[in-house]
């Protein structure tokens, strides 16, 4: 009798534990994932240190792989950086995965679209006998080619009669936020983004890219958010100055009240690299190494011309002289009085925070919140703790039953199971994980 066949989407974290607790269970796994190697999207942020220490970043079954491997364990109590973490602990995993005879990794494959085998979104609703018993169809775009082709599981070398999941963790870090006003996007937002001219991660200064640009005056970066991510850019862009005798200026945009501090400490916060950063947050807001501006939207952004001599209004000090040509211009609007500020800077980061893409399951039948994007049921558990950010560490993970999905045998984990949230901790992940095998492995699922 051959094993049941389950299909992962993304091969981050979750999902290559995910993968690891399948063939331990017996079944074999098709792994898809959009990049050329294993966490792609966590390989542009390698050199920012995880809040979590490494024992809360690691599952059970990850660490006995590399106990079956003889390969060290990474120090529990140390914080590593991202890329620490996907050398010394996901690399051999993944490579575990790879070289296994039940495990098939596609990398450079993007999944384009999902279905049920001759079943459209409204065919036979929730656990219709039909839909139950349906294949998962996948189409597929592969890098290396510019054909498209349509894969069922079944074509890949498995019979008819095999059971089929699929497990969905492909993140969110691909499909940032907009910073205009409400969330929408800012005037010639969309047009920079498709031109990428506006950074929506963690940058990262290890190259001399920066330095290469910097002219007669200070190169100015323009931090747009109030999270955990834009205060690191601006903790990444401080350290950089240290080293480069402070050639660069500094502009942090913000919607938070004129009367409030961006960020509240927690008392005895057992994060301590979260502390510090948010610390450094309610500093940076009273003094002068940024020039700060609240209680405003970003309602424009546009590439300056070299033949523009617009004046710019000056509300942040020296900083922002009207003289100096600046590659890109922001029109920031005050959210009380309507009051608008020109400012003028060299290069954009939009730390706005993630949304989930559920363009490719459109015909699957999946119920998702219509405040955090998450799968309506785990969403629902969420909001009724106090929401899906906040304090990480303090969360309890809902029943195994939330992360059931109206369509059979599919099922979201990880980030993306957050929807917007930003709470979500390697340890839910891989109680999530464990969650998921209880659903497959009872009568109901069978």
């Amino acid at each position: 009798m051959s094993h049941p066949h389950v299909a992962v989407i993304g091969m981050g974290p979750i999902g290559i534990d995910m993968a690891i607790n399948l063939l331990h269970n017996n079944y074999n796994v098709t792994i898809i994932e959009k990049g050329d190697d294993f966490g792609d999207n966590m390989s542009k942020w390698k050199d920012v240190v995880l809040f979590s220490p490494n024992a809360l970043n690691m599952s059970i079954a990850g660490i006995k792989v590399l106990q079956s491997l003889n390969i060290n364990l990474p120090d529990a109590d140390a914080y590593p950086t991202c890329g620490e973490f996907m050398e010394g602990y996901l690399k051999h995993l993944s490579s575990y995965l790879v070289n296994s005879s039940n495990c098939e990794v596609l990398f450079s494959t993007e999944v384009v679209s999902v279905s049920r085998t001759n079943l459209s979104k409204g065919s036979s609703i929730g656990r219709h006998p039909k839909r139950v018993s349906a294949k998962f169809n996948v189409l597929v775009s592969t890098s290396n080619t510019s054909s498209m082709s349509s894969s069922a599981i079944s074509v890949l070398g498995f019979s008819d009669g095999d059971e089929r999941s699929l497990i969905f963790d492909s993140g969110c870090y691909g499909n940032p936020n907009f910073m205009g006003p409400g969330g929408m996007p800012a005037m010639g937002e969309r047009q920079l983004r498709k031109s990428k001219d506006i950074c929506y991660y963690i940058p990262s200064f290890y190259d001399t890219a920066a330095l290469s640009r910097l002219k007669d005056r200070p190169w100015r970066y323009c931090v747009i958010g109030c999270g955990t991510s834009a205060i690191t850019s601006i903790k990444r862009l401080l350290d950089r100055n240290a080293q480069i005798d402070n050639e660069i200026d500094i502009v942090w945009v913000t919607r938070c009240p004129e009367d409030t501090l961006p960020f509240t400490r927690i008392e005895n916060d057992p994060l301590p690299q979260r502390d510090e950063l948010f610390q450094l947050g309610n500093e940076l807001c009273r003094d002068n190494r940024v020039a700060y501006y609240c209680n405003v939207n970003v309602s424009q952004v546009a590439i300056r011309s070299q033949n523009e001599t617009e004046t710019e209004t000056n509300t942040g000090g020296d900083m922002c002289d009207s003289n100096d040509d600046f590659r890109v211009k922001l029109v920031l609007e005050n959210r009380d009085s309507g009051e608008l500020t020109t400012i003028g800077v060299d290069a954009v980061i939009a730390n706005v925070g993630y949304r989930p893409d559920y363009s490719f399951i459109q015909e699957l039948q999946v119920h998702t919140c219509y405040a955090t994007e998450g799968p309506m049921k785990l969403a629902a558990a969420l909001l009724s703790q106090g929401g899906s950010s906040g304090d990480c560490l303090a969360q309890v993970l809902p029943g195994e039953e939330t992360l059931s999905n109206p369509e059979p045998r599919f099922f979201i984990v990880g980030l993306k199971s957050y929807g917007r949230g930003s709470a979500f901790l390697l340890r839910i992940g891989y109680e999530q994980v464990q969650h998921v095998l209880n659903l497959m492995n009872t009568e109901q699922w069978r």
